[in-house]
C-alpha cells in the first residue's frame, strides 16, 4: 500500500500534504535499517536498549502522519485531494495498531490476569 501511495503522490500530487509523510517515514526507515545493520553485523545489538525506542518512534510517526492527514481532511483550504486522505488514513491506523500490538506483547509486562490466560 505504501508503495502505491507513493507513486500516486508522486505521480499526481507531488509535494504537499504527501511529502510530510515521505520526510517522516524516511527518517524512521533509516533508524530503523541501521538498527538491523547493527544487528546483522553483532547479533547482541538484537536485544539492544533502545530497541523498544525504534517502535515507539514508529508509533509515533504514525500518530503525526494520522493527524496531519485529519487537519487536511477538514481544511477547506487545503487542495490535497481527499480521497487520497480517505484512502490512506485507514490503512495508517491499521499500522498503528499492528505496531501497537507489537509492542504491547514484546514491550509491556503481563498483568496478573494475562499470566493466567
Amino acid at each position: 500500500m505504501v508503495a502505491l501511495f507513493a507513486w500516486l503522490g508522486t505521480k499526481f500530487v507531488p509535494g504537499g500534504h504527501g511529502a510530510f509523510f515521505g520526510t517522516i517515514n524516511s527518517f524512521v526507515h533509516v533508524v530503523m535499517y541501521s538498527y538491523y545493520a547493527l544487528a546483522l553485523i553483532n547479533p547482541d545489538y538484537k536485544h539492544a536498549w533502545w530497541k523498544k525506542y525504534l517502535t515507539q518512534m514508529q508509533m509515533i510517526q504514525f500518530i503525526a502522519v494520522g493527524l496531519h492527514a485529519v487537519a487536511a481532511l477538514f481544511n477547506p483550504d487545503c487542495n490535497y485531494p481527499k480521497i487520497l486522505i480517505m484512502l490512506g488514513l485507514p490503512q495508517n491506523v491499521f499500522m498503528f495498531m499492528l505496531f501497537a500490538d507489537f509492542y504491547r506483547r514484546t514491550y509491556m509486562k503481563p498483568t496478573d490476569k494475562t499470566k493466567k490466560a
